[in-house]
């Protein structure tokens, strides 16, 4: 997974071993492994991804924290459905957050980069699937302000894009901004463009080569893009890389924008009639 490197038949032959051999497995092992898949994109069959879950609730006082909260990303990313077993998941953290003199100030130190898989999580479960929140609220401000806080720098191919719409006021687009953050869930968002004689604003996800394996998004960006579309209030358009090194002239590249945005908008006025 770290490598970026995707081989569908090895992953396959993989799971189908590990699934056979996961009785040995240890904590880490397990943890790692879901890990793994969900950092990739990789979809697990439910039943496959049912026996990790089952696995890990059936010794889950010997998982570490870390690995826990890695689980738990995952299952948001797979966008998991058994919420029984979530609520283990989620019991271990407050069990070791949580001190037995139940004072939220006592909360663990969390590195920032598990504080911000906890924020993802909590938008998964408590926004998308609609679930009570089951973190104590310090924790989640906490883990809001650490995935925040993770600083982005923009890229030359974000630049370029940019550059572009800042071409396209005669077609009635604009840039609003960009490098914000969304309100409704925190993520930062590349680009806010504006379209004449509309009160509303699209965001605009540039995603480079690191959010792609072999032309799939990775699991952080399948994560992302599902909870920008589903959870913030406005509509959102990703630009893959490749399809931008295609529009390889600026005219061509102005023409698809401005179509791109228009259909856009189109879109959520359907919805919203609907």
């Amino acid at each position: 997974a770290k490598v970026g490197h995707s081989s569908p038949k090895l992953f396959d032959a993989f799971l189908c071993e590990t699934t056979k051999k996961l009785g040995t497995f240890k904590p880490q092992e397990i943890s790692n492994t879901v890990w793994a898949y969900a950092t990739i994109g990789y979809k697990i069959d439910l039943f496959e991804l049912d026996t990790f879950v089952s696995k890990t609730t059936s010794m889950l006082k010997e998982f570490k924290l870390q690995e826990i909260i890695n689980l738990l990303w995952s299952l948001a990313v797979f966008n998991f459905e058994d919420f029984d077993a979530v609520d283990l998941l989620f019991s271990r953290i407050i069990e070791d957050c949580i001190p037995q003199t139940n004072n939220e100030d006592d909360c663990c130190n969390l590195s920032a980069e598990a504080l911000s898989q906890l924020h993802q999580v909590s938008l998964w479960y408590n926004k998308e699937c609609k679930k009570d929140s089951l973190l104590p609220p310090k924790l989640r401000s906490e883990s809001k302000l650490a995935f925040i806080a993770s600083e982005s720098c923009p890229s030359k191919l974000q630049k370029d894009v940019s550059k572009t719409f800042e071409s396209l006021k005669s077609l009635g687009l604009f840039v609003v901004d960009e490098e914000i953050h969304c309100n409704q869930t925190g993520y930062s968002l590349d680009i806010l463009i504006g379209m004449k004689n509309s009160q509303r604003v699209m965001a605009i996800e540039i995603d480079g080569p690191s959010h792609f394996i072999d032309l799939s998004p990775n699991g952080a960006t399948t994560l992302k893009r599902r909870q920008l579309s589903s959870l913030a209030d406005r509509p959102l358009l990703s630009i893959p890389y490749w399809e931008w090194d295609k529009l390889s002239y600026n005219n061509n590249r102005k023409n698809q924008l401005s179509i791109e945005g228009t259909e856009i908008d189109d879109n959520n006025d359907e919805k919203r009639r609907k």
